[in-house]
């Protein structure tokens, strides 16, 4: 039995997003991105098929992503979808 695919949503598509983004493990599809800068949003989402993009997070459809992980600079957005904070170096 595979592991089951997991829907990831990103808020912030500049160097760390694009990070990110590239560090995203097999099961992992990049569903949504948002960034206040909308062409950084689109050049990130265009990079990664079936991904819609934002310039709003709180646009972002949530239906299939659960925010379970987050950056520290990012802790007020994720309590308040219940994502628990993960603190990670670069």
């Amino acid at each position: 039995m595979g592991a089951q695919e997991l829907y990831v949503g990103l808020v912030g598509c500049g160097l760390v997003g694009n990070k990110r983004a590239r560090g995203l493990g097999s099961n992992h599809r990049l569903a949504a991105v948002a960034d206040k800068d909308l062409t950084r949003a689109e050049s990130l989402a265009s990079q990664h098929s079936g991904c819609d993009y934002f310039a709003d997070w709180q646009a972002m459809p949530i239906t299939g992503i659960k925010p379970n992980m987050i950056e520290a600079r990012h802790l007020d957005l994720g309590r308040q979808h219940g994502a628990h904070p993960r603190f990670s170096r670069l």
